[in-house]
């Protein structure tokens, strides 16, 4: 992965439905616009509620990417 200049070795690894609901339920209440503007675009109807997010989390195929220790490659 590259941010500006930089280069990183890194790892994806797909969430659980567990985790993604998790996630979800975290993140809305911090972003409430964009929370429902992305279950919006991915075709969730949403009533605001933490248990609607956390079940479009479970749907909402999430990524992790995680730094690999050693030197980044070129």
């Amino acid at each position: 992965m590259q941010s500006g200049n930089h280069r990183y070795t890194t790892t994806a690894r797909f969430l659980s439905p567990e985790d993604g609901g998790a996630l979800m339920a975290r993140y809305a209440p911090a972003h409430p616009r964009l929370a429902r503007r992305l279950c919006s675009f991915m075709g969730f109807d949403v009533d605001g509620s933490e248990a609607a997010y956390r079940r479009a989390g479970h749907r909402i195929p999430f990524v992790r990417l995680e730094a690999s220790p050693g030197p980044p490659r070129e």
